[in-house]
């Protein structure tokens, strides 16, 4: 086979995602290297002089900057710990909101079961819409407080995703 065909091939692969780490350095070092490379592979070139620059400007942080980047992080941290947290806040807001529904509901049970039974002649009509409304407002409330419950459970989701990257931070230190 001939060296042309075999970078076609590489590349063809590459730009798939199914090549070794292997073969990615004999396509980087041909396309980097090759003074009289053929016109197809000029693109291809770019990409690796890219993808090359990208991994020779991989700096090394100084002394300086990880000194003041640690006391920085060391001083969030104690602010964080210091600072009342969001999920407390919002745990007592769905609390309250949850408690008074519920209030609300237990109160109106508690009207019309004492309703007298002159006020409860209604026709079947009546009574179907009636049903229906009551239906479609513990719908609407249902549908109210599912939204709240999910708001609740992408803070939690979020506070732990935080939680994750201070504690490998912390173990990376």
């Amino acid at each position: 086979m001939r060296e042309k065909d075999k970078i076609k091939q590489l590349l063809l692969a590459f730009y798939k995602g199914e090549t070794s780490l292997e073969q990615e350095d004999y396509l980087s070092h041909y396309l980097l290297t090759t003074e009289d490379l053929s016109a197809e592979f000029i693109e291809d070139r770019e990409v690796f002089r890219l993808l090359y620059a990208s991994k020779v400007s991989e700096a090394t942080p100084s002394a300086e900057f990880e000194s003041r980047f640690e006391e920085w992080l060391e001083k969030e941290l104690a602010d964080a710990e210091s600072a009342k947290p969001l999920y407390q806040v919002s745990w007592f807001r769905t609390t309250a909101v949850i408690a008074a529904s519920l209030s609300l509901l237990l109160g109106l049970g508690y009207w019309f079961s004492n309703r007298s039974l002159s006020e409860e002649t209604l026709s079947e009509h009546e009574q179907l819409a009636l049903y229906q409304q009551t239906k479609g407002i513990l719908i609407h409330f249902s549908t109210q407080l599912n939204k709240g419950v999910d708001a609740f459970e992408k803070v939690e989701n979020r506070i732990d995703k935080v939680d994750k990257i201070i504690d490998k931070t912390l173990l990376i230190k």
